[in-house]
């Protein structure tokens, strides 16, 4: 499926550091249970060729303690990938097997997030189709261009 994701986060807000991050769901459940977060409620998307939206309505729900003491998130050790950045930053993450959850929180656990973000993913299918495609392609036009001019 999948080899490689990309997760582009440019941040809108510089006075704010964003992190961003990949976690196995236990992972990132439990450590959202650590501390009071805001989670969309009934986000969907939709996707056409070469285009991709994403809704996330007004509607959400509150996850977590409303006074747990916990640590940033950079300070965790259970992210798959993370960076932190108070301007533009890219995330690389190989998929695995089971599921995972995707975070987007200010570094100092405030609330209000001001981002752009594009998820992108690369194919192994598609990555060494070129490779033969371009070839094959010169091979028959070659040949076509030979029938023709024994005509």
């Amino acid at each position: 499926m999948a080899r490689e994701f990309k997760w582009i986060t440019i941040n809108d807000n510089p006075a704010k550091e964003l992190f961003v991050g990949v976690a196995r769901s236990i992972d990132g459940y439990n450590y959202l249970k650590s501390f009071q977060s805001v989670v969309p409620k009934d986000w969907n998307y939709n996707y056409q060729l070469y285009s991709t939206s994403i809704n996330i309505p007004e509607e959400v729900w509150l996850s977590g303690a409303s006074n747990a003491s916990n640590k940033p998130p950079n300070q965790e050790n259970f992210w798959q990938s993370s960076s932190h950045t108070k301007d533009k930053t890219t995330v690389y993450w190989n998929p695995q097997m089971g599921q995972f959850y995707l975070f987007l929180m200010n570094l100092d656990g405030s609330s209000g997030i001001e981002a752009h973000v594009q998820l992108g993913y690369k194919v192994g299918l598609l990555t060494w189709l070129p490779y033969v495609l371009i070839p094959l392609g010169l091979i028959l036009c070659s040949t076509g261009l030979l029938l023709i001019r024994r005509r």
